[in-house]
């Protein structure tokens, strides 16, 4: 199947730059390196006279041959054969230099025949002759021993990549046990607290029904914010408020409920406000403001290895476990929340009015309860 003009002008075009030493001929093995798929029956097509060499009619016949070809498959897969070769050419011109420049240096290739004849008479091919000429001029390059320092070097990375490879590996592995354990804990809280809702309710329903009032058991957690500034403060008050970790305005902290904490609040109850929390109001806190004491220095919980690194020592490793113990008032509370920095909160949304007034009094201080949830929501 004859090729069109645009189609000649391609194959021409793909045939020079396969021609890198400008000879007018392509060696067979030349061609091979570019287009590799079907070695044997490309070569059996390209090299019809057998001499090892293509010309440029060799290869036009040779694109003719695969047009035929590829009609057969369908109307444009010929132009796709012509797309692949101008793409790949080009990323095997450096091998074909590096072939034309070996070939030189074995110089050219003669025919077997002639070969064979200089042989019998005695005399040295005309490659072996060349050979020799340039193994005289250009001497075998001696290549130094390798440097015994660089040998314990290369020794020492591949050891030290080694070992690294490794420690990731056991590292992806202890944060996903870690993520595991994370999740089953977390769990195991929600199915407490879950069940810890439906006792209330089930004894309410059986006070209720027996005609009584159920009264429920006073809450073991407060949290606590300052409302008011340094204005007409006496000393001990501020000394108080120091104690109790707050030194600026609309800083918060939890507090254990016991009688040394309900006295001191009694005490300084006029810069203050503070109620019970729900767990959600804990876990917002935790979640959006919360920031730990690390070495002294306030460090964001970003990460549950900055919860696991302080107190994995008390059984607390990650934000769910942080937030159990501190709503639950566990065992280690006072650890727990000596390692939370006070939550600096902004001020509260819609503003806060009559703060020298107490709750009960239509102001902002004091005891709000259960009212100190909507609190905590405006200041977050």
């Amino acid at each position: 199947m004859e090729l069109t003009g645009p189609e000649k002008g391609r194959a021409h075009k793909l045939f020079s730059m396969m021609d890198v030493d400008k000879s007018k001929s392509v060696d067979i093995d030349e061609i091979v390196i570019v287009h590799d798929s079907d070695k044997a029956a490309t070569i059996a097509i390209l090299d019809q006279d057998g001499n090892g060499v293509v010309d440029k009619d060799e290869w036009t016949n040779y694109l003719m041959i695969k047009k035929a070809q590829k009609a057969k498959e369908g109307p444009k897969k010929f132009d796709f054969f012509l797309n692949y070769l101008e793409a790949e050419i080009p990323k095997h011109i450096p091998e074909l230099k590096v072939f034309n420049t070996k070939k030189k240096v074995k110089g050219p290739k003669t025919t077997p025949k002639q070969t064979k004849k200089r042989k019998q008479e005695g005399v040295k091919p005309t490659e072996e002759r060349t050979a020799a000429k340039v193994a005289n001029t250009f001497p075998a390059v001696y290549k130094m021993p390798e440097p015994e320092n660089i040998t314990k070097k290369k020794a020492r990375d591949e050891t030290l990549a080694a070992a690294k490879v490794e420690a990731d590996a056991n590292a992806r592995m202890a944060r996903k046990y870690k993520r595991v354990e994370a999740y089953k804990n977390a769990e195991m809280y929600c199915k407490e607290y879950r069940a810890l809702a439906k006792q209330q309710v089930r004894m309410r329903r059986q006070a209720k029904a027996a005609g009584n009032h159920f009264v429920e058991a006073e809450s073991k957690l407060i949290f606590v914010v300052r409302i008011r500034g340094l204005a007409d403060m006496h000393p001990k008050t501020k000394k108080i408020l120091q104690l109790m970790r707050l030194r600026q305005m609309n800083m918060g902290v939890f507090m254990k409920v016991s009688k040394a904490a309900t006295e001191m609040l009694k005490r300084v109850e006029p810069y203050l406000s503070y109620g019970y929390p729900t767990l959600k109001s804990v876990r917002d806190l935790l979640y959006k403001r919360g920031f730990g004491k690390v070495n002294k220095n306030r460090i964001a919980i970003k990460d549950n290895s900055v919860i696991e690194g302080t107190l994995s020592k008390y059984g607390i490793k990650c934000m769910e476990d942080l937030v159990h113990e501190i709503y639950t008032v566990g065992p280690h509370f006072r650890e727990a929340n000596n390692f939370i920095w006070p939550f600096k909160l902004r001020p509260a949304k819609g503003g806060q009015p009559k703060k020298r007034k107490g709750f009960c009094e239509g102001g902002q201080a004091g005891n709000r309860e259960d009212n100190m949830n909507s609190l905590i929501q405006r200041m977050l």
